[in-house]
């Protein structure tokens, strides 16, 4: 048997999740996409918070200059929620305080705007890592 390391096993999910992806999009060139947020690309630090809280099913949030999207388990079912930058009303950050908000820069960002797709006025991206500085980011 041969054991993967976590390492390994992110680069593998990124490199299906890219995949998937790219070949779902009717554009058949890759795009210049400019990536403001990547749960993909946590620190160690919101890694070992995720694990130590049992989060590792959590709330997976990828946050781009075309678009905002989440992927959620919800009652055994996987949700995916996104909207794009155009159809943004307004965007609300909701720091968490506590020892993730001191280490990671925690919080949630609270997206308004509705696509044809979604029932609720808004969406939160929960657990995003250095969310003030994302927060300015979608903001610009």
């Amino acid at each position: 048997k041969q054991i993967m390391s976590s390492q390994e096993h992110r680069a593998i999910v990124s490199t299906v999740e890219v995949k998937t992806e790219l070949s779902s999009s009717p554009n058949t060139s890759a795009p210049n996409i400019n990536y403001i947020y990547d749960y993909r690309n946590e620190s160690a630090c919101m890694a070992f918070r995720r694990c130590v809280s049992c989060d590792c099913w959590g709330q997976k949030s990828t946050i781009t200059s075309e678009h905002i999207g989440v992927r959620e388990w919800e009652r055994c079912k996987l949700t995916i929620k996104s909207i794009d930058v155009d159809n943004i009303k307004d965007v609300q950050l909701r720091e968490q305080f506590g020892v993730c908000m001191c280490c990671c820069g925690t919080g949630n960002i609270r997206i308004y705007g509705r696509d044809s797709d979604q029932e609720n006025p808004y969406f939160t991206c929960k657990n995003i890592e250095n969310a003030g500085d994302v927060f300015l980011k979608i903001n610009k």
